[in-house]
């Protein structure tokens, strides 16, 4: 090439240049191109992952220069940036607390000299709802021995589903595999692998996000059995006619039953102490019998004693005893005679009278009666029980059931069923009973099962027991009245009746919905207050703040209503600007007071009212 091409050539590449750094001030705005590269992107959250944290990081990779901001923009729910810090080769950042639950895209852009580049969009879910859990089996606390248990649980999650559902024992984590059935969980439980006393079972939910929550029952491990011993007869006695047999059994947590038997004969058995049963042995050959006292706790742990006794009978005919009086099924009060006819081949040696298992007495000679003071029972069903005995020691019982009905009368005075009552009323109730009153008590509440003691003791007069109720600090509303009489036997007797409760501070005017306002021609408003019933004893009323949507505008002052009641009146400027109300702007406004008197505060009934300017 000659020379002169050469020159030529170096020329046109000098111009070139030239031309290209135009071209890039022109673009960039810098005098100098940028040199190099710059890389962004998230690696936490990962793309469709789900969290609870909203922890963010950010990888970002520049081959010169240095990286001078990272941020993060976030699109779901809500939106928003996020600016980002270098931490430990990454920049980390954490998204809002406040962010609610739901999905959302991020997306990262990092700057370094010149350049400028985003990150690809990452999608995903930020769950911080915890999972609902609850267990459907066993509902509530049970006993346990050596038998296997199925718990079962429900669990559901709305954003990122249920990863794992976990069985434990207190703290410590059951290997159980769980067989799921759509949002149930079931549990085959070993009872044997757990230790014995009281133990929470919980089943512990984790959603995929990291949230968890937890539900738990209690149950106890029982695997001690009871100890039984007999008491009656001795082992090896000889026994004849009606015989009683007894033991005394124990547990660690409660004996359930006894079972008596008669070598594999079931005779019955008994659910409380005394652990007895009356055997009538005429019905066996005489000769040796094995009896076995059987005791089973709760858990179904059980533990037996045995004895041999030697059944020796000569009259083996039973006496005949049939109930006289009083009829089975009926009802009895105060003092009843309990008479039975009793015959026997041989003779009738006594008549032995029960209530229950309380021996009331006996009769040795026809006719066989006993007078029975059913006042010292509580009332309710009562079984009578006639033994009849002979001189060979058979014996034959008639039973029959009776109801005690002892309880005491009572009946409401005042107030009268559903009658209004406001500040201070006095309750009055009448009661009549056979046994002493041990207490009168009167109760209120929304309904039955959620009745308050009324404060204070009744005052009786004869008959007639009163108290005062101060209504002041009760809401108005429906309510259950009761008083509730019991006497010294434990009998309760009842009376219920129903009552409104209103304010006892009502705004008498404005009506509700009326219009006021120099544009309803009512430019001026008298706000009046008037008391419902009377105040309690003592009460006095000190003040009577009068409000506007809620903002007080003035005090009532007090005045003698045309019917001789003290009322509590407010003139109302309407066309006056005032807290709460803007005399320029139509629309509702809400009128209530707030009235001050002797132990407290309370406001009244709220008026809405209609304004035009």
């Amino acid at each position: 090439m000659s020379k002169r091409l050469r020159s030529f050539g170096i020329v046109l590449a000098i111009f070139a240049l030239l031309l290209g750094g135009c071209n890039f001030q022109r673009e960039t705005g810098l005098a100098n191109p940028p040199a190099g590269s710059l890389s962004v992107g998230i690696v936490k959250p990962g793309s469709d992952a789900y969290t609870n944290t909203g922890e963010i990081e950010v990888k970002v990779s520049a081959t010169s220069g240095k990286v001078e901001d990272v941020q993060v923009s976030y699109e779901g729910p809500h939106k928003g940036i996020v600016s980002l810090t270098p931490s430990g080769g990454v920049w980390r950042g954490t998204l809002p607390e406040s962010l609610p639950s739901g999905s959302y895209t991020l997306r990262a852009r990092a700057k370094s000299g010149g350049l400028e580049r985003a990150s690809p969009p990452v999608s995903f879910t930020l769950d911080r709802e915890k999972p609902e859990v609850a267990i459907l089996a066993p509902s509530s606390s049970i006993l346990l021995s050596g038998s296997s248990l199925k718990v079962r649980a429900q669990a559901r999650d709305a954003l990122s589903g249920i990863k794992t559902v976990t069985l434990f024992a207190n703290a410590t984590r059951l290997n159980v595999n769980s067989v799921q059935r759509g949002d149930e969980y079931t549990f085959d439980l070993d009872v044997s692998s757990l230790p014995e006393g009281v133990l929470a079972l919980r089943v512990v939910a984790e959603d995929k996000a990291g949230n968890s929550q937890e539900a738990q029952v209690d149950v106890v491990v029982d695997r001690t059995a009871p100890t039984v011993e007999w008491k009656i007869p001795p082992d090896g006695s000889q026994v004849s006619g009606v015989k009683t047999l007894e033991v005394e059994a124990s547990d660690n947590v409660g004996v359930a039953k006894v079972e008596f038997f008669a070598g594999s004969t079931k005779l019955g058995e008994a659910t409380t102490a005394p652990y007895t049963f009356s055997w009538n042995t005429t019905g066996y050959p005489d000769g040796p019998v094995t009896l076995r006292a059987r005791a089973v706790d709760a858990a179904g742990n059980s533990a037996e004693a045995t004895l041999t006794v030697t059944v020796a009978n000569q009259d083996k005919e039973a006496p005949k005893v049939v109930w006289k009086a009083p009829a089975d099924g009926s009802q009895v009060s105060r003092t009843v005679t309990l008479e039975v006819e009793a015959s026997d081949n041989v003779g009738v040696a006594k008549v032995e009278f029960f209530a229950g298992s309380t021996k009331l007495g006996e009769a040795t000679t026809a006719p066989y009666t006993f007078s029975w003071n059913t006042t010292g029972y509580p009332d309710g069903p009562v079984t009578l029980r006639a033994r009849a005995v002979d001189a060979a020691g058979n014996s034959a019982e008639a039973t029959l059931t009776v109801t005690v009905a002892n309880a005491p009368k009572v009946s409401w005075v005042s107030p009268m069923p559903n009658q209004k009552l406001a500040g201070f009323v006095d309750l009055q109730a009448e009661v009549r009973a056979l046994r002493a009153v041990s207490r009168v008590d009167f109760y209120f509440g929304p309904d039955e099962n959620s009745l308050a003691k009324i404060p204070g003791s009744p005052s009786p007069s004869g008959n007639m027991y009163s108290l005062g109720w101060n209504l002041l600090h009760v809401s108005p509303g429906t309510y259950i009245l009761k008083v509730e009489v019991e006497d010294v036997a434990g009998s309760l007797g009842t009376a219920v009746i129903p009552v409104e409760v209103a304010s006892a501070f009502v705004i008498t005017t404005p009506a509700e919905g009326d219009a006021v306002g120099p544009g309803a021609g009512r430019e001026i408003v008298a706000v009046t207050v008037g008391v419902n019933g009377t105040l309690p004893p003592g009460v006095t009323i000190s003040q009577v703040e009068v409000y506007i949507n809620g903002q007080p505008v003035g005090t009532a002052t007090q005045q003698t209503a045309t019917d001789g009641s003290q009322v509590y009146v407010y003139t109302w400027d309407t066309s006056q600007a005032a807290p709460g109300h803007d005399p320029t702007k139509s629309g509702d406004r809400v009128i209530t007071a707030r009235v001050y008197y002797t132990g407290g505060d309370t406001f009244t009934n709220g008026v809405k009212v209609s304004y035009q300017p």
